[in-house]
């Protein structure tokens, strides 16, 4: 028996096609919704569902107030999975980070009770991790100083800090703790990510954590949602 294609996978499958095809580039804008509505004679709600749809898959980024654009990677590279510590240490490896300083001594109430300390010392490291040149994260790392004053500018110049704490230091990491929020870009954090001033970012802190349940490493990182596709494959245990 013929079906008739729904509307939205129609147009769904035509932005997809043409994407394919390289009609519409990585990084470039795909018509809007009026001229979808336009050339499909249909409302904006089947457009919408297939935009929508392309946006889940990874295909496609939508930014408010200035359109829907292909992603720099459609469908590719660019949407990690991270499940696990592995995946992390892999998405360091697919990138670049420009440190911007390396310091030690700072101490707050907020980092003695992560690492569950009393006046804690405490080394940090930030920068910017860079996907094709373009800033993807402006990261925060703090160690307590016993650790933080092991490492040299040079052992984080080519890998993850969680890298070079396992590898040079010989400190087995045995979980990480990750939360997301949504949070906006104030103007010195725009001028590093290269985005306009109160633009969406994605917040996200990890704690990581020995196999004596120790903290070892707290990380907070501000990324750009238009680089940054964070997928999780979620099961039925």
């Amino acid at each position: 028996m013929d079906t008739i294609k729904p509307i939205h996978m129609i147009i769904r499958d035509y932005l997809l096609s043409n994407i394919q095809s390289g009609e519409y580039q990585p990084g470039g804008r795909l018509p809007t919704e009026n001229e979808l509505t336009k050339k499909f004679q249909t409302s904006r709600s089947p457009v919408r569902q297939a935009l929508d749809t392309l946006r889940i898959q990874g295909v496609i980024y939508r930014h408010p107030g200035r359109g829907t654009f292909v992603s720099p990677n459609p469908g590719g590279s660019d949407a990690w999975t991270l499940t696990s510590i592995r995946d992390i240490i892999e998405q360091g490896f697919q990138t670049h980070f420009q440190l911007h300083d390396f310091t030690s001594g700072r101490t707050s109430e907020e980092l003695d009770r992560i690492f569950r300390v009393k006046k804690g010392k405490f080394t940090r490291i930030r920068g910017v991790r860079l996907l094709k040149d373009q800033p993807l994260y402006f990261l925060n790392v703090f160690l307590p100083q016993k650790i933080g004053r092991k490492l040299r500018v040079i052992d984080i110049a080519d890998c993850p800090v969680i890298v070079a704490l396992e590898k040079k230091l010989n400190i087995r990491l045995k979980k990480c703790i990750q939360n997301i929020s949504a949070t906006l870009a104030d103007p010195p954090l725009a001028r590093i990510l290269k985005v306009p001033n109160q633009s969406p970012l994605l917040s996200i802190e990890r704690f990581y954590f020995t196999d004596n349940e120790e903290t070892i490493e707290w990380a907070s990182s501000f990324c750009r949602p238009d680089l940054y596709k964070y997928r999780s494959v979620l099961s039925r245990g």
